[in-house]
């Protein structure tokens, strides 16, 4: 990796979590240059502008979730381990979620939906895709006579990310990490009624 490639990952790395903590409005240049320890300088010399850095974390955030859940989803091959693993990413997860600032994807979509349109289409198709992963995961498990026809796969999959979403939000606005350990529990029960 070329030096100015690895100053450009350092810059995302050690922004990421500021972003995610502060939102996009909340991080000045000065908590970008403090978290990385450069000048503006070298900031600017790897990104045009504070947006552009911005994106940047917040495809990080995004992308370093997604990993750890594609990783688990693949392992395993039926449409019931591919949920059980989901639940488990998330519930290893929370500790982290809850003292990094919260998930990335709600954090970014409720700051940018009415002030930055850019950054909004980046958090709107990150939801798209995870919303259209899980309808996949539904009718995989139709095709395979693991889970009733009766289940629309669409509304199951509003219904997981609520879920999922919802008890972060809660989780930590009331500062009590059971919210979302209750609910994924609960989660893991509809998943089961689900099944055949």
């Amino acid at each position: 990796m070329k030096k100015a490639s690895k100053t450009r990952e350092y810059i995302i790395e050690n922004t990421a979590p500021v972003f995610n903590k502060k939102g996009y409005f909340g991080t000045s240049m000065a908590d970008i240059t403090k978290a990385t320890g450069l000048t503006k300088g070298a900031i600017y010399g790897n990104f045009s502008d504070k947006e552009e850095v911005a994106v940047a974390a917040l495809e990080y955030n995004i992308n370093k979730l997604n990993y750890k859940i594609t990783t688990r989803v693949v392992a395993v091959d039926t449409a019931k381990e591919k949920f059980n693993a989901y639940l488990e990413v998330f519930q290893e997860m929370a500790p982290d979620v809850l003292n990094y600032g919260g998930c990335a994807y709600m954090n970014s979509a409720i700051e940018t939906d009415d002030t930055n349109p850019h950054l909004f289409k980046i958090v709107q198709k990150r939801f798209k895709g995870w919303i259209h992963g899980l309808e996949k995961l539904v009718e995989m498990g139709q095709q395979a006579n693991e889970i009733s026809n009766q289940v629309n796969p669409t509304e199951f999959a509003y219904f997981f990310v609520s879920i999922v979403e919802g008890s972060i939000l809660l989780s930590k606005t009331l500062n009590n990490p059971n919210v979302i350990y209750n609910n994924l529990e609960i989660l893991r029960k509809q998943i089961d009624n689900i099944f055949l």
